[in-house]
This record gives structure tokens, C-alpha cells and sequence, in this order.
């Protein structure tokens, strides 16, 4: 604990996107994932860009961090903060335009998109929400589990 500043890792990652749990016919033309550890605190860089988002349907999400977050935010699911560098591929009927954000989700190694429905309210990015040729480049800051 003295010494936890101490603690210094860095590395690669391969990020994945899923619907609903699954992966069933995605294909990449990018998939790189690069981080840093420096104690408890993680700072993950994700670039993805999908040929095809397959055929599985359901909410979007990016798994594959280098490590779990901890539940530092006992009140909300979020536990880790995330910067949008780059978004393209989204559907302009379902999106819209809107502002889309991401979080790291707590006790998982994932990453959820949302953005704010027609109605105004928060929706969890879907495969309805994207297109075949989704591109994003994402950096989290969160503290490890």
C-alpha cells in the first residue's frame, strides 16, 4: 500500500464489440486496444472500426479492458469515465445528431455507449443504432477493482 504508486504496467488489448452478448458475424478493418496502470488507476485507449456489425442484436458493448474496475460509485452502474475522440457510423435516423457518451461499467471489463433518445431520455447504444461501417476511438479513466 506504501508503495502502490510504485506499481506500473502498460500493455495491448484487443477490444470487442458485442450486441446482446453476442459477436456473430462482426468483422474489423480496426481493433486495437492499448493501456496504462499505474497503480489502481487504468487509462485504456480503444479504436475500433467494423466492416460489418454482424447479425446479433441488442444492447452495444465494448469488452475486453485490461483489468475490472472497482465499485467505487455504489449508487450508479458507472465506474469508470470516458472521452469520445472519434464517432462516425451511427444512424442518423435513431441518433440523429444527438450527443453520444461512454462509460466503463461497473465490475465488468466493458465499455456502454448512450445517447440521448428522440424523447430526450438515456438510451444504450443497440445495433439498430449503428451502421456497418462504426468507427470510434475511446479513452476511459477508471481505478481497478
Amino acid at each position: 500500500a506504501a508503495n502502490a504508486l510504485d506499481d506500473y504496467e502498460e500493455g495491448t488489448f484487443t477490444p470487442t464489440v458485442e450486441f446482446g452478448g453476442g459477436t456473430t458475424g462482426i468483422t474489423y478493418s480496426r481493433q486495437e486496444g492499448h493501456y496504462t496502470i499505474v497503480g489502481r488507476m487504468v487509462t485504456a485507449m480503444i479504436r475500433i472500426t467494423l466492416t460489418s456489425k454482424g447479425s446479433d442484436t441488442g444492447a452495444m458493448t465494448i469488452t475486453g479492458l485490461p483489468a475490472n474496475p472497482g465499485n467505487l460509485f455504489s449508487s450508479t452502474g458507472i465506474d469508470g469515465h470516458c472521452f469520445l475522440a472519434l464517432q462516425d457510423g451511427f444512424d442518423a435516423t435513431n441518433i440523429g445528431g444527438r450527443p453520444v457518451a461512454a462509460y466503463v461499467e461497473s465490475s465488468s471489463d466493458s465499455v456502454k455507449l448512450q445517447h440521448r433518445n428522440s424523447s430526450a431520455a438515456t438510451s444504450v447504444v443497440a445495433d439498430h443504432d449503428i451502421t456497418n461501417s462504426f468507427s470510434v476511438a475511446i479513452t476511459c479513466i477508471y481505478a481497478k477493482a
